[in-house]
Order: structure tokens, then C-alpha cells, then sequence
């Protein structure tokens, strides 16, 4: 079963639940239980009594850089001739 179709079975808009799991994914990551089509309407109203606030995306220091290819090394190494 499909989570729209969930979402469908217990009377809730597929679309904003599957919206309100993509904004807020970082709380859905530390308790999915919650943010089922059921329930995520609680989630919802505790995370906006909640006065801290909730970080969707990670922090900058937390993304990765991007990365040379594999088969293109960043720095030659010595007595290499390239690829």
C-alpha cells in the first residue's frame, strides 16, 4: 500500500502530508512513528508549540564538498603521467 493511498484511508490530503514530510524531515528522521498519515497533524501542531527551532536541511559544515572524479585524481602524483 502506497502512502498516498494511506494517507486516502485516513481521511487526510495525500499532498499535505507528503509536503509537511519533505519540510520538516529532519524530525521525521528522529521519530517516523509520528509522522504517519494519522498522526502527523500532532506532529505538526507540537513541533510549532515547540519554541526551539527544527533544522530541515543539514548545516553547511555538514555538507559534503563536491569531489573530483574517480578517475581524475585532485593533485598529480609525483611520477605519474595522468590518467
Amino acid at each position: 500500500m502506497s502512502l498516498i493511498h494511506t494517507a486516502e484511508l485516513h481521511q487526510v490530503e495525500p499532498f499535505n502530508d507528503l509536503v509537511a514530510l519533505l519540510r520538516h524531515a529532519a524530525a521525521v528522521a528522529l521519530d517516523p512513528p509520528a509522522w504517519m498519515p494519522w498522526n502527523y497533524t500532532t506532529a505538526l501542531a507540537r513541533l510549532s508549540a515547540d519554541p526551539a527551532p527544527h533544522r530541515t536541511d543539514p548545516a553547511p559544515s555538514a555538507r559534503r564538498a563536491p569531489t573530483a572524479p574517480c578517475h581524475a585524481p585532485a593533485q598529480p602524483r609525483r611520477g605519474a603521467g595522468g590518467c
